[in-house]
């Protein structure tokens, strides 16, 4: 065997061996892609199953910014547990991971709380006249709700997208934080609305 064989084998095998060793580094990128997803998706998960049960301890440890408004009344979030568990759906439509940081975008479906605010506040103000209080229509919102709740019913319902940011820390994927959107879906916005109508009590009736 003369030398320019040599040589010409010698180029093949590198080839070869190069060919093999990006397929390999591909594959590796591929599978720890794969694996950070996995990881992210039942992160996800597990958030939005604190949601569910409006675990809020829960949820906050799953937050880097932790600051999360939710409703103290005892009454109002046995409520929200209930519109949470029968009504907030979700789905994951994708995915994009960047180094440490990661945005997950989700299609949810809630109960619409608003028609309920609306009604009952009505009722309320027109049965006590002059003599009502923020304080009287939040009491008198949990009898509402309990009276007229029904999940059922489609025109009751809202769609819309939410997209949650993540940063990786250490091996955990953590959310940064809960905007507006995230912060009304995890109570269909009775949180939003028990700490808000007291102070603003004009901007709903």
């Amino acid at each position: 065997m003369n030398n320019r064989m040599l040589k010409r084998i010698l180029k093949i095998f590198l080839v070869f061996a190069m060919i093999f060793s990006f397929s390999l580094n591909s594959f590796a990128i591929s599978a720890h892609a794969a694996d950070q997803k996995s990881r992210i998706t039942k992160q996800v998960d597990k958030y939005m199953s604190a949601i569910k049960k409006y675990d809020i301890k829960k949820v906050k440890k799953m937050l880097i910014d932790k600051d999360c408004l939710h409703c103290t009344d005892k009454k109002l979030q046995k409520h929200i547990r209930r519109i949470n568990r029968e009504c907030l759906k979700y789905e994951i439509t994708s995915i994009k991971v960047r180094g440490k940081s990661a945005t997950v975008r989700l299609h949810v479906s809630q109960y619409n709380i608003q028609t309920d605010f609306k009604f009952a506040i009505r009722e309320i103000i027109w049965e006590y006249r002059k003599t009502w209080t923020p304080d009287i229509v939040i009491k008198k919102l949990n009898k509402y709700l309990r009276e007229n709740y029904h999940p059922d019913s489609e025109a009751e319902h809202f769609e819309f997208n939410i997209k949650i940011k993540m940063e990786k820390k250490g091996n955990q994927w953590m959310i940064t934080k809960m905007d507006n959107n995230m912060l009304f879906i995890k109570d269909a916005g009775l949180s939003y609305f028990s700490q808000d109508f007291p102070k603003h009590p004009k901007k709903y009736i």
